[in-house]
């Protein structure tokens, strides 16, 4: 934890830290505004840079020789928000798996195509997916099934467009084609590649829970306690089409730790997280709509077991569920020396310029400052969500 010696009362007036901290005479550094702009400007223009340098690349090199430079690109992006709940917030990642689960990641070999199932119940959610995977270190193989508008969002969306995310409209007969495409293409990677999939396509909260279990017993549907019903078509659009393994993962929140949130990382606060990870031959799921679609809603309703038992600490019935052997996971110090480097290469030659230069520098910088903290205020309040039970 980053400290500061006794400051002056005037700081509470800013909102920066509380009484009790300014009385005790020291502050936590991780929960000044400052701080996180900083780590936003330099993320933002990064991400930026490296979006050009793909762009480049994209229109000279061959494709097999752009997605073998493209991986470490995208590693290089998603690779500094791991850094954030790792080093910066120090939080943890505890992953539960079968032996051979843990051989193949441990040894870097989570090799070939893997589609990756998830459930949607907090905003971190995309970034632990990012956390396990980099545990095999792949995470510059990190693909997604995604609204076709995020292709428009700076840094991820553009870098996404490129590396060959498969991003779906609202029209189906559009969609299939498109999902035919990707997932061919997914299968020319020279890389190995996680597709990832969030069938409930939202973040569960307590109304669309209630609204979930209405249009399940409309339907006679399993009614689920902890996950939405999940949306089969894409699902079984992409599962029809690719070999490999089903790697389903089934996120619960651990005890006791702050809520599992983009503020509660940038401010420090320590978020712990469990993953059960389980495997399927995709040969074994149905290439029929319905039986697919049968398939997925029993996975799902397994899935609301599994995590009623985790949350209840049911060893017998988890045991029944799957192999779950909880494993050390440590985090990869890539990912901190990264980051580090990161922030050096664009805030120095930053402060070097204003240092020097004049008035008018000094008016763009605080523009720059205000639109970045206008931005960062915008995502954290975007990503929030209700409470869950």
């Amino acid at each position: 934890m980053a400290l500061l010696p006794r400051i002056g009362q005037d700081t509470l007036g800013q909102g920066w830290w509380s009484r009790e901290q300014v009385e005790a005479g020291m502050v936590d550094l991780r929960r000044l505004t400052l701080f996180h702009i900083l780590l936003t400007v330099t993320w933002v223009l990064m991400g930026l840079a490296i979006n050009l340098i793909q762009a480049l690349l994209l229109l000279v090199l061959p494709r097999r020789v752009f997605a073998r430079a493209n991986y470490w690109l995208v590693a290089a992006i998603y690779g500094y928000l791991v850094a954030i709940p790792e080093w910066w917030g120090g939080s943890s990642i505890s992953v539960l798996c079968s032996d051979q689960f843990h051989r193949e990641l441990v040894g870097r070999r989570g090799a070939g195509r893997r589609l990756v199932l998830a459930n949607h119940h907090t905003e971190l959610d995309w970034l632990y997916c990012w956390q396990l995977a980099d545990r095999g270190g792949l995470v510059g193989g990190c693909r997604a099934l995604a609204k076709d508008v995020l292709k428009n969002v700076p840094v991820i969306g553009w870098s996404s467009c490129m590396s060959g995310d498969v991003f779906l409209s609202r029209s189906w007969e559009k969609d299939q084609v498109t999902v035919k495409e990707k997932v061919a293409a997914l299968e020319e990677q020279p890389e190995p590649t996680w597709l990832f999939v969030f069938p409930e396509g939202t973040r569960l909260t307590p109304g669309k829970l209630e609204a979930s279990r209405e249009f399940a017993a409309s339907r006679g549907l399993p009614l689920l306690s902890h996950h939405l019903v999940p949306r089969t078509k894409g699902f079984t659009l992409v599962a029809s089409h690719m070999k490999g393994t089903l790697v389903d993962l089934t996120f619960v929140q651990g005890a006791d730790t702050a809520p599992p949130t983009l503020h509660s990382l940038l401010t420090g606060r320590r978020v712990d997280t469990r993953v059960y990870v389980r495997e399927f031959p995709l040969s074994t799921i149905p290439t029929d709509p319905t039986a697919s679609s049968t398939w997925l809603m029993n996975l799902w309703r397994e899935k609301d077991e599994l995590k009623e038992a985790a949350l209840a600490g049911d060893m017998a019935r988890l045991e029944e569920l799957g192999e779950f052997q909880a494993r050390e996971s440590p985090p990869r110090v890539w990912t901190l020396v990264w980051a580090l480097v990161a922030n050096m290469v664009v805030l120095v030659p930053l402060l070097v310029t204003l240092l020097q230069g004049g008035w008018a520098t000094w008016v763009v910088a605080t523009l720059a400052m205000a639109l970045a903290w206008l931005g960062l205020d915008r995502m954290v309040n975007v990503s929030k969500i209700k409470k869950v039970e």
